[in-house]
């Protein structure tokens, strides 16, 4: 007899109730990254050329000891819902700017809680760098450069103080893409907090920094989560 079962999201109908929420859940992601990106950590080669340059032994590192899994995504920046206290993804807002870790944290954890939604761990933001980089020599640039380019000079990749037509202002969400990826710069992004510290994490620059100074690929740690961080959002990530 010829199966008819329809597929969603690679589960067939013919599931647990289990198995069904995690499809509705799943599709309700998709919905509300509006633009949602699959990191899958399984499809990078130890044999990585990216790998291979120093600035991600810390992903090696991870991926090697199995303590780095795949990822999803938004492919923007955040913004914010001040009546019901939500994150949302949509193109052309205001970024969720102006929160403390406090507060970062809690916004994370309340996008999808069904899915265990969390700020981005400080090697999953180096996946993500990965991807970028990737994304770059896809463009044609080599592993070199397109490294060079996300850890170290970042004129090219955002909304820099030194970057072409620079704005000098927050910039609406989803601009200035490259390839998959937008809102590169613009914005520090918020990490989770460190394993070996009680503080957290804060990546790349806004468009106040140079390109240099604040590079796509800084990661540094901060003590304070009650500072407030007044050009800086959240970076959301779901475990797939």
């Amino acid at each position: 007899m010829e199966n008819t079962a329809k597929m969603k999201f690679g589960v067939s109908e013919n599931r647990t109730e289990a198995e069904m929420q995690k499809a509705k859940a799943l599709e309700k992601m998709h919905t509300m990254f509006g633009k949602c990106l699959y990191i899958d950590a399984t499809t990078i080669s130890p044999d990585s050329q990216i790998l291979a340059q120093p600035q991600f032994q810390e992903l090696k590192d991870a991926l090697e000891g199995g303590r780095q899994g795949s990822i999803y995504i938004a492919g923007l920046d955040p913004s914010y819902d001040k009546k019901e206290d939500k994150i949302y993804f949509l193109i052309g807002e205001k970024p969720a700017v102006e929160v403390n870790w406090q507060q970062a944290n809690k916004l994370a954890k309340g996008f999808l809680p069904e899915l265990k939604s969390r700020l981005a761990t400080k090697t999953d933001y180096l996946l993500y760098l990965y991807k970028v980089v990737e994304q770059l020599t896809k463009k044609g640039d080599s592993v070199l450069k397109a490294t060079g380019k996300v850890m170290g000079y970042s004129l090219e990749l955002g909304n820099y103080a030194d970057s072409k037509n620079a704005s000098f202002k927050l910039e609406p969400t989803g601009f200035r893409p490259i390839g998959e990826f937008s809102d590169l710069g613009n914005t520090y992004k918020i990490l989770g907090e460190s394993e070996e510290e009680e503080g957290f994490y804060i990546a790349s620059g806004s468009f106040s920094n140079l390109s240099n100074q604040r590079p796509v690929g800084k990661v540094e740690y901060m003590e304070d989560k009650n500072f407030i961080l007044s050009d800086a959002v959240p970076f959301i990530v779901i475990p797939a």
